[in-house]
């Protein structure tokens, strides 16, 4: 008589969790379009009110931006609204001065058009938008602008950094802080 196959348990098979916090699983890109859109529509209203204080390059990036071939789509420059688009988007400091302005201004009021205010999914969108676009520094071999900064447009520091030196507290699991606090102790 054969014997019977015992099953162990191995874990669940497949790829991690991306977002493993994110109780709305939502794609990166999901939350990307939307706020990068929403800034977009904004932007395309009211660019006359900040025309006159923009130098030529900037009227240049931002014609560009706002007309039809910034959105991202086919034949277009960008086919997605992934990372080449934001290190392009970030990368110009009109762009990130001005989306960094609106997104304090705006951002809770232009989110609760979309999703209940305080609800899970109000919590992820702005979270994202708070944590990762708000501060995001485009990859050093994106197209970057010569001044760019790789510690992002809010950091009063010009310097280049390892990405040894680069660390995400936020991504620091509940019950780590004293390695946290370790870490800042060294500094």
């Amino acid at each position: 008589m054969p014997t019977p196959k015992v099953s162990t348990p191995r874990g669940r098979r497949g790829r991690k969790p991306l977002r493993p916090n994110d109780p709305i699983k939502k794609k990166t890109e999901e939350k990307d379009k939307y706020w990068l859109r929403a800034f977009r529509a904004y932007m395309k209203e009211n660019i006359t009110s900040f025309i006159a204080e923009m130098t030529t390059e900037e009227r240049s990036f931002w014609e560009e931006h706002l007309g039809p071939k910034g959105k991202p789509e086919k034949g277009n420059a960008f086919l997605s609204y992934g990372r080449r688009y934001k290190d392009y988007l970030f990368s110009h400091q009109t762009f990130v001065y001005n989306f960094q302005k609106w997104f304090r201004e705006y951002g809770e009021a232009e989110l609760a058009k979309r999703c209940e205010p305080r609800s899970a999914r109000w919590f992820v969108f702005y979270d994202y938008g708070e944590k990762e676009l708000f501060y995001y520094t485009p990859k050093e071999n994106s197209l970057a602008d010569e001044d760019y900064s790789p510690l992002g447009s809010a950091s009063p520091i010009n310097s280049k950094i390892s990405d040894e030196d680069k660390f995400d507290f936020y991504m620091v699991g509940s019950g780590n802080e004293e390695m946290v606090e370790s870490f800042l102790n060294n500094l």
